[in-house]
C-alpha cells in the first residue's frame, strides 16, 4: 500500500534523487520517485522498491475494482428496494382486497341469518293468527249456553199442564239434553283456551329466539369488529416495519453512495498524483525518445544499405556468372576459330585477328542480351495489346472503356452491358472476360461467364461462354497466358470464404478444377509470371492476410506458401494490385494493410531470393483495386482506382509514379 499524500511530500523532501537520471522507479519505504543509479543505494539498504508503471497499473486495477464493487453493491441494494417496494404495495394491496371480500362475506352471511329468522318469526305469527282466526269461527258457528228462564217454561208448562206425567218425562229430557249442551260448550272453551296458552308460549319462544338471535349477531358484529381492528392493526404495523427496514436501507444506501464520492474524490487524488508522476516521466522520456528516433532512423538506413549491398551483390554474382558462361563461349569460338584459320592457312587463304574476332564476338553477345530484354517485353505486350482499360459504374449497368491512345471514353449501357455484383474481370488483347459475381434482381450468387470485344476500339460485341463450376463473388481472375484463365478464392453461400481455384480454356471454352489454395479468402492480388507460374499476395478472411502463394502449372499442381526470406516490411494486405515489372520482381502496390484504411505504399517481390522489399516510392494517393485490372503499354502501367476512378500510372524504367484524375480524363457527366 502506498502511504497517504502528507508522508509521500515529507519523505520526497527529505530523500529527492541526487542524480539526473530518468525517474523510472518507485521506493515504497521511502514513498517517493527514484532513478536507477539509486535504485541499487536503496536495494542496499533493504528498501522495497518498484517499477512506476507497476504501481500505476496496481492503483488503477484496484481503484477500477473498487469502484466497480460499490457499483455493483448500489445497483443491488437499489435493485433490493425497488424490489420491498413492490411487495410491499402488493402486500397492501392484497390485505385490503382480503379484508373488504371478508367484510362483504361476512355482512351477507349476518344478512341472511337475519332475513331468515324474520321470515321464521312472520310465518309463526301468521300461522298463530290464522289459528286463532280459525277457533273464532268454530266458537262463533256453535251454540253457546243459555240459561233458562221461568219465562221460556210457562208456554210450555201450559201446553202440557194437564197431562203431568208426559210433561215431567219432557222437561226432565229436555233439561238434560241442555245440560249435555252445556258441558260441551265449556269443554269446547276450555280447550281453545289451551290453545290458546300453547299459541302464546310458543309466540313468546319464538320471540325470545328473535331476542337470543339478535344477541348473537350482535355479539358476531362485536367479534368481527374487533378482529377487522386487529387485522387493520397488524397492517399498520407490518407497513410500520417495511417502511423502517426501507428508510433503514435508503440510509444504508446513501451512506454506501458517501462511500462511493470519497472514493471517487480519494481516485481523482490519485490520478493527480499519477498525472504529476507520468508528467515527470514524459519529461524524462523526451529525450530517450529522440534517441530512440534517430536510433530507429540510423538503423533504417542501415538496413536500406544492407539491402542495397545484397542487391549488389547478387548482381555482381550473376555478371560473374554470365561472364564465366560467355568466356567459356568466347574460348571456344576462339578455338574453332584457331582451327579454322588453320584450315585457311593450309589453303592459303588470308587470316583474321583474334582482337577483331573478340570485339565481333561481344557485339554479339551484347545483340542477343538486347533480343532478351525486347523479346520478354514483346511477351508482355502479346498479353496485354489491348490499348483501353474498362470498368463498371457503382450499380454494375454501364461498362466504361477508357482509350489510352485516343484518350477518349466509350460506354455500353442496357442489357448488353449489365452484369452482377461484385464480380471480376480480366483483358487479353481486345477481350474483357467477365465471370461470377452476385445477382441482386436473383438475390443468389451466379457462376455466369460472357466475353465482350471490342472491335474498332468503340463497338462492342457480347458472347456468352460456358459458366463456372462454382457460383461466386469477390473472386480474382488471373490471365496465365493468352488462352488460359484462372479463378481464385471468392466467397458465396455455403461458403463465406472459398479456396476453390478453377481453370478456364479460352479455346475450348472449359472451366475445370485445379488444386485449392491454402487458405480460404477473397480481396486477393494475383499475378502472372513469365506465362507460366501465378503468384498469390496477401488477401481477406475477416482480417488482412500476409501470405504468398505460388502455383506452377505443369511442373507442381499444388499450391504452396513462400517462406519470406531475410528481414521485411511486408505486412497484412488485401484489395491490392500486383504486375510484373522485370524477369525476376512482381510489384506489389496499393490495397488495404488494416481492416478500415487505404495505403499507398508498394513493394517488390525478387523470386529468385524469396525477399519483398519495400520500395522507396509511393503512390500519389492511397486507393484499392479490386475489380479492376492492371495493363502494360509500353514503358508504362495503368490501372484505375475503385473509389476515387483516377487513373494511377507507374513508369518502369524511372520507377516514379504519376496520377491522371479524374475531372481530367472523365468527360461524361453521369459517371
Amino acid at each position: 500500500m502506498i502511504k497517504t499524500e502528507e508522508n509521500a511530500v515529507g519523505n520526497r523532501e527529505t530523500s529527492s534523487c541526487i542524480h539526473k537520471g530518468m525517474l523510472k522507479i518507485y521506493c515504497l519505504t521511502c514513498d517517493c520517485c527514484i532513478c536507477e543509479e539509486c535504485c541499487t543505494e536503496h536495494a542496499r539498504q533493504g528498501h522495497t522498491v518498484e517499477s512506476i508503471a507497476k504501481m500505476v497499473a496496481k492503483h488503477n486495477e484496484s481503484l477500477v475494482k473498487c469502484q466497480g464493487e460499490i457499483t455493483q453493491q448500489l445497483q443491488t441494494e437499489q435493485h433490493k428496494i425497488f424490489k420491498l417496494q413492490d411487495e410491499i404495495e402488493k402486500t397492501t394491496e392484497s390485505v385490503s382486497s382480503e379484508l373488504a371480500v371478508k367484510l362483504k362475506e361476512f355482512e351477507k352471511i349476518i344478512q341472511d341469518k337475519y332475513m331468515e329468522a324474520k321470515k321464521d318469526m312472520i310465518q309463526e305469527i301468521i300461522q298463530c293468527v290464522t289459528k286463532i282466526s280459525e277457533l273464532e269461527k268454530t266458537e262463533a258457528s256453535e251454540p253457546t249456553f243459555k240459561p233458562v228462564l221461568e219465562n221460556d217454561f210457562i208456554p210450555f208448562i201450559s201446553q202440557y199442564k194437564d197431562n203431568s206425567s208426559f210433561f215431567q218425562t219432557v222437561v226432565v229430557s229436555k233439561l238434560i239434553k241442555r245440560k249435555a249442551n252445556i258441558s260441551l260448550t265449556t269443554e269446547n272453551i276450555s280447550s281453545t283456551r289451551g290453545k290458546l296458552e300453547a299459541y302464546k308460549k310458543e309466540y313468546n319462544s319464538t320471540l325470545e329466539y328473535l331476542r337470543s338471535l339478535n344477541s348473537k349477531i350482535d355479539k358476531q358484529m362485536i367479534v368481527f369488529d374487533r378482529r377487522k381492528l386487529l387485522a387493520m392493526r397488524e397492517a399498520e404495523d407490518f407497513l410500520r416495519e417495511e417502511n423502517r427496514k426501507l428508510k433503514q436501507r435508503v440510509q444504508e444506501n446513501i451512506e454506501l453512495t458517501i462511500q462511493t464520492i470519497a472514493l471517487q474524490t480519494e481516485q481523482s487524488e490519485l490520478k493527480e498524483k499519477l498525472k504529476k508522476i507520468r508528467r515527470q516521466c514524459e519529461e524524462q522520456k523526451i529525450g530517450l525518445d529522440r534517441v530512440s528516433k534517430e536510433r530507429t532512423e540510423i538503423q533504417k538506413l542501415i538496413d536500406t544499405h544492407k539491402q542495397t549491398l545484397q542487391d549488389k551483390d547478387y548482381d555482381v554474382k550473376r555478371l560473374d556468372d554470365i561472364i564465366k558462361k560467355k568466356q567459356e563461349t568466347l574460348a571456344s569460338l576462339n578455338s574453332e576459330l584457331a582451327e579454322f584459320d588453320k584450315r585457311r592457312a593450309s589453303i592459303g587463304g588470308p587470316m583474321t585477328s583474334s582482337k577483331e574476332d573478340n570485339k565481333l564476338l561481344q557485339t554479339e553477345t551484347m545483340t542477343t542480351k538486347e533480343k532478351v530484354d525486347e523479346s520478354f517485353i514483346y511477351e508482355q505486350n502479346a498479353l496485354m495489346q489491348s490499348k483501353f482499360l474498362h470498368f463498371y459504374d457503382a450499380t454494375n449497368t454501364i461498362l466504361f472503356i477508357y482509350h489510352l491512345e485516343a484518350k477518349k471514353v466509350y460506354k455500353l449501357a442496357g442489357k448488353e452491358a449489365q452484369f452482377p455484383t461484385n464480380h471480376d474481370s480480366v483483358q487479353i488483347n481486345n477481350k474483357i472476360f467477365l465471370c461470377g459475381g452476385f445477382d441482386t434482381s436473383l438475390i443468389q450468387f451466379t457462376k455466369t461467364t460472357i466475353m465482350l470485344e471490342v472491335v474498332n476500339n468503340e463497338d462492342i460485341e457480347k458472347t456468352d461462354k460456358k459458366n463456372m463450376e462454382l457460383p461466386k463473388s469477390q473472386h480474382k481472375l488471373v490471365a496465365l497466358n493468352t488462352n488460359t484463365i484462372y479463378s481464385l478464392g471468392g466467397k458465396n453461400l455455403s461458403e463465406k470464404y472459398m479456396n476453390a481455384c478453377e481453370k478456364y480454356d479460352v479455346a475450348k471454352d472449359q472451366w475445370t478444377k485445379v488444386a485449392p489454395m491454402n487458405e480460404r479468402k477473397f480481396y486477393i492480388a494475383a499475378a502472372s509470371f513469365s506465362f507460366s507460374i501465378i503468384y498469390v499476395f496477401g488477401g481477406f478472411n475477416g482480417v488482412p492476410l500476409s501470405t504468398i502463394e505460388v502455383l506452377k502449372p505443369g511442373v507442381d499442381d499444388k499450391w504452396k506458401i513462400v517462406k519470406i526470406s531475410g528481414a521485411t516490411e511486408w505486412g497484412v494486405r488485401d484489395a491490392s494490385s500486383c504486375f510484373q515489372i522485370n524477369e525476376n520482381e512482381i510489384m506489389v502496390f496499393g490495397g488495404t494493410d488494416t481492416p478500415t484504411g487505404c495505403t499507398d505504399e508498394t513493394f517488390v517481390f525478387n523470386i529468385q531470393k524469396n525477399a519483398v522489399v519495400k520500395s522507396k516510392g509511393r503512390m500519389i494517393s492511397k486507393e484499392w483495386f479490386t475489380m479492376r485490372n492492371t495493363i502494360r503499354s509500353g514503358d508504362k502501367l495503368y490501372i484505375i482506382g475503385y473509389y476515387a476512378k483516377d487513373i494511377h500510372l507507374y513508369t518502369l524504367s524511372s520507377g516514379n509514379w504519376d496520377l491522371i484524375k479524374r475531372d481530367n480524363w472523365m468527360i461524361l457527366d453521369d459517371v
